[in-house]
């Protein structure tokens, strides 16, 4: 874990946390697993996700085989951006 804060830590603006008490994803990914959160005007929003999974285990019958898959969702972003404000006129039914 230091090595990858120090890695992703150099930019600015990038904080690397460790949740070892998140539940989200632990019956689905083994090992490590992580969130990326965007700042999208002065509140985090969760655009993407992902960790090591064991498909390529049980596909290959090979258990020295490692994946890390990951998900990055634009549209969370887009939602963010385009969130109706006050002044904004109801979507029509």
């Amino acid at each position: 874990m230091e090595r990858l804060r120090d890695d992703l830590g150099a930019p600015p603006d990038v904080a690397v946390h460790e949740d070892p008490d998140r539940t989200t994803g632990r019956g689905y990914y083994t090992g490590m697993c992580f969130k990326i959160y965007a700042g999208v005007e002065d509140h985090g929003v969760e655009v993407a996700d992902g960790g090591f999974v064991d498909w390529s285990q049980l596909l290959t019958g090979n258990r020295k085989e490692r994946l890390l898959i990951s998900g990055f969702g634009v549209d969370r972003i887009t939602e963010t951006l385009t969130a109706p404000t006050k002044s904004d006129p109801p979507p029509p039914q």
